[in-house]
């Protein structure tokens, strides 16, 4: 399987792992079934995808040395921006959470 990403892409699948080692640390009801599992899994990574995103749109600067405006890294996971990621796991976490 190859993984495609680009700048801080690679934060998404990390940030996903991580919220769901958290979740299964600190979320322990077995009656409830997975739902809730996954739906505060997508959320918390959604919600810190969506902020690394925000942080991270890309842009024009100006470079100091030299003047001349350059633009700024993009930051991607399977070709899709880490606001997209964000605001995607948010929104599924949020139809896990409701459904």
């Amino acid at each position: 399987m190859t993984i495609v990403w680009r700048g801080a892409g690679i934060l998404v699948p990390i940030l996903f792992i991580g919220s769901g080692l958290l979740m299964t640390i600190w979320y322990d009801n077995p009656t409830l079934g997975n739902a809730p599992y996954l739906a505060w899994t997508c959320m918390i990574s959604g919600v810190l995808c969506l902020l690394i995103g925000l942080g991270t749109l890309p842009g024009k600067t100006t470079d100091e040395q030299t003047g001349q405006v350059v633009s700024k890294k993009k930051h991607d996971f399977f070709f899709l921006p880490i606001v997209v990621w964000g605001v995607l796991l948010l929104g599924l976490g949020i139809y896990n959470m409701i459904g």
